[in-house]
């Protein structure tokens, strides 16, 4: 589901952040989960691109003006 969506953002050309991220996987995770106060490390994000970096990864951008 998370997958899907960082690959569906990065196809219509909004690349994701790690903010980004978080933010999704805090949504899905409040959905799933009857307990409210229940929140995701915050290394999370690091673990999921280390994890999933066949299907997900990270990079620098550079201005067009260069």
């Amino acid at each position: 589901m998370l997958i899907d969506w960082v690959i569906e953002q990065a196809s219509q050309g909004f690349p994701f952040t790690h903010h980004m991220l978080r933010e999704k996987a805090q949504a899905i995770l409040h959905m799933k989960c009857a307990n409210p106060n229940f929140t995701i490390g915050k290394q999370w994000t690091h673990t999921f691109i280390a994890k999933h970096g066949a299907c997900v990864s990270t990079y620098w951008s550079s201005s067009l003006d260069q």
